[in-house]
């Protein structure tokens, strides 16, 4: 296979000698003369073509015989360069594969097939996801993008609680535009198969596409046990009792029942001092015998009974008794002591 590489810094020279180990025939083309006068002088790397030229340039590209590559990796550290050699390379020699390095990563949306890039490299996202491999447990994590994006291989490291922890590969149901290719365990590959079991701390690497990505993240990265044991779901108050809140907390309180309903006592502000003892001895006494409505719809509460204060010397203090109880005698307050008056 023939490979030409566009670059001959650090990055170019080493996949040009790692190339021509595996047999490649290998062309490097560098705009740098003195650097590549260096090269020839001191034979490194071994086996590999150089050009001094511009591989912006379409003579440049075709002097070195592009129409023959197979491939041609655009690996210079500008990524304006970048793009117009794999743009010549795809539109003007129709090479059937083009590999792009991204220097900038912001500029990696610019790297895709409308240049002519089939597969464009960026170094800080793959540092970025090599760092987020070697830390992250139950988070998908995309190490290499395909076809522009279209596929893609992810890894995700199994955590013990996914309900993918401890069942087969079979089991799991992964849609039919994904593919598991290896299981990483204890320092060794397991080439995986259908009756795989999957444990906590596995490795798992998938090959998948944009339309299959989220099922399988479902699959590997979602937690079992929704809701913790801490978590509580709030119910509904009882029909029969009243919910109030007071001093930071909810009190529940039963409600009397229908037949109950005529007994419901409301407490009332307390009465002035100087009635104190007609409130308390008398007219409950007094009042204590009468019949209560027991025909009602809500609990009620009798009205006080209207007390009438004697404008004379303030001796004495004469209630108005409640109604019902005409047959009953007024009660008059004589020296702090209640007494029937019975001169009526």
């Amino acid at each position: 296979m023939k490979v030409v590489i566009a670059g001959g810094g650090a990055v170019g020279t080493f996949i040009a000698d790692e190339l021509r180990q595996a047999g490649h025939k290998v062309v490097i083309i560098e705009q740098d003369i003195a650097r590549v006068e260096r090269a020839l002088g001191s034979g490194e790397p071994p086996g590999v073509d150089w050009y001094a030229a511009d591989a912006c340039e379409v003579t440049s590209l075709r002097v070195i015989g592009l129409e023959d590559a197979d491939v041609v990796a655009a690996v210079t550290g500008d990524d304006e360069d970048n793009l117009v050699i794999s743009l010549l390379a795809k539109q003007e020699f129709a090479v059937p594969r083009v590999v792009a390095r991204v220097n900038n990563p912001k500029n990696e949306w610019l790297f895709n097939e409308n240049w002519g890039v089939d597969v464009a490299v960026s170094t800080p996202h793959l540092l970025t996801a090599l760092v987020e491999e070697a830390v992250s447990v139950g988070s998908l994590v995309r190490l290499l993008s395909f076809e522009g994006g279209r596929a893609s291989l992810i890894e995700v490291t199994l955590a013990s609680d996914t309900p993918a922890s401890d069942r087969e590969i079979v089991e799991l149901d992964f849609p039919r535009d994904s593919t598991v290719v290896a299981v990483l365990r204890n320092d060794r590959v397991v080439v995986p198969r259908g009756d795989t079991r999957l444990l906590p701390g596995d490795e798992v690497l998938v090959l998948v596409t944009d339309e299959s990505i989220d099922e399988v993240r479902e699959i590997l990265t979602t937690r079992s046990g929704v809701g913790g044991p801490g978590d509580q779901v709030a119910q509904p108050a009882d029909m029969g009792s009243v919910v109030t809140e007071g001093a930071g907390q909810l009190t529940r309180t039963p409600v009397p029942e229908a037949e109950d309903e005529a007994r419901v006592e409301v407490e009332e502000p307390g009465l002035p001092d100087e009635m104190a003892d007609v409130g308390e001895s008398g007219l409950a006494d007094e009042t204590a015998d009468v019949e209560q409505p027991t025909d009602v719809e809500e609990p009620t509460v009798a009205d006080e009974p209207a007390v009438e204060a004697a404008t004379g010397n303030g001796d004495s203090v004469t209630p108005t008794a409640p109604a019902g109880a005409d047959d009953h005698p007024p009660v008059a307050h004589h020296g702090g002591e209640d007494v029937p008056d019975r001169s009526a």
